[in-house]
């Protein structure tokens, strides 16, 4: 099955936006990598190391395969990726736009060029992801209780390497993703899996490892919110107030030269789900019928989804926003 004309035109559009926002940025060990920060500190500062020095030596992960070749060839084994990050998709083969034309000396001067700037920062998150992945494969696997099955499922899940493809979401609806769902489909979905795992209680292999890593990584966030902000020399009622989740971006925040620095992130965003959903439907709280309004203000699913980055959403609000001459506040997120 092709993709329709549509998603595949949405889908080299998310590409883009997402493939020139990752060049630069060295932000793995805070987005793709959090959750690996709760779970397991010392392989995050494993996988984040190699994550910063692949981009000077891109040949650093396959090192460590070699070095750890049995466990890279049960990742294989077992569906987990070896480090790809879906931020460079518009750089593979038919991710993007091909312009024809263009000389062969050209094509080949522009590769050369890639492969140093673009090429380096993707070889940086590919061995981040890879070595983070391996690195929990070797901490679990000699006393895991499961399968191998569900051991790679955890993995997967915790480290954003859940394949849609392989789940049978259908190209159209991918492509549809990549533009609508969220700056980062494939991560969110993975997240989201892995919060999920915790109906399975803590008896469950990957219940069990899904608790620990929520725990850890809310104890993570917490715990260095209120540490800096004593370090910052932030009130007691300064710090109280960034620990409601109803607070917006104050929320495991600190407010640095006008901006309001701190904990991002899937997680965070899901407490913030779970509090205003409750402050809507609990005495109390927000009235219900504020759930049914689609005023981010006042809606938490709205609100939840409208602060995922997703790339069309940002384009069609802030172009509305625009159509008004900046009177109305369409895109509120835009800063």
């Amino acid at each position: 099955q092709k993709a329709s004309p549509p998603a595949r035109a949405f889908e080299a559009l998310g590409n883009y936006v997402r493939f020139f926002s990752a060049v630069g940025d060295f932000a793995w060990p805070l987005t793709g990598g959090l959750p690996l920060l709760g779970r397991n500190p010392v392989n995050w500062g494993r996988a984040s190391l190699k994550h910063y020095q692949a981009w000077f030596d891109p040949a650093v992960q396959a090192r460590h395969v070699k070095e750890n070749l049995e466990t890279y060839q049960w990742m294989a084994q077992n569906g987990i990726p070896t480090g790809e990050a879906e931020f460079f998709a518009a750089g593979r083969q038919g991710g993007g736009v091909r312009v024809p034309g263009i000389p062969k000396r050209v094509r080949q001067a522009q590769r050369g060029v890639a492969e140093q700037t673009t090429g380096r920062f993707q070889a940086s998150y590919g061995s981040g992801q890879g070595v983070g992945r391996a690195e929990m494969v070797k901490a679990l696997r000699p006393n895991w209780r499961g399968t191998d099955a569900e051991l790679a499922t955890y993995i997967r899940n915790l480290t954003g390497g859940l394949d849609s493809r392989a789940l049978g979401v259908g190209p159209s609806q991918r492509g549809f993703e990549s533009t609508w769902l969220a700056f980062s489909p494939r991560l969110l979905r993975s997240i989201v899996a892995n919060m999920a795992d915790l109906r399975l209680g803590p008896l469950h292999p990957r219940g069990q490892q899904a608790w620990q890593s929520m725990a850890g990584l809310m104890g993570a966030a917490t715990g260095l919110y209120v540490v800096s902000g004593l370090a910052m020399g932030k009130s007691e009622k300064e710090i109280a107030a960034g620990l409601n989740p109803l607070a917006g971006k104050k929320f495991l925040a600190h407010e640095i030269n006008g901006d309001w620095v701190g904990i991002g992130g899937l997680h965070r965003a899901v407490a913030q789900l779970l509090a205003g959903t409750a402050s809507s439907l609990l005495p109390g709280g927000k009235p219900a019928k504020d759930v049914l309004e689609l005023n981010p203000a006042d809606n938490p699913f709205v609100s939840a989804y409208m602060s995922r980055g997703a790339v069309g959403t940002n384009i069609a609000l802030a172009s509305a926003e625009a159509a008004t001459g900046g009177e109305q506040d369409i895109a509120p997120y835009a800063n």
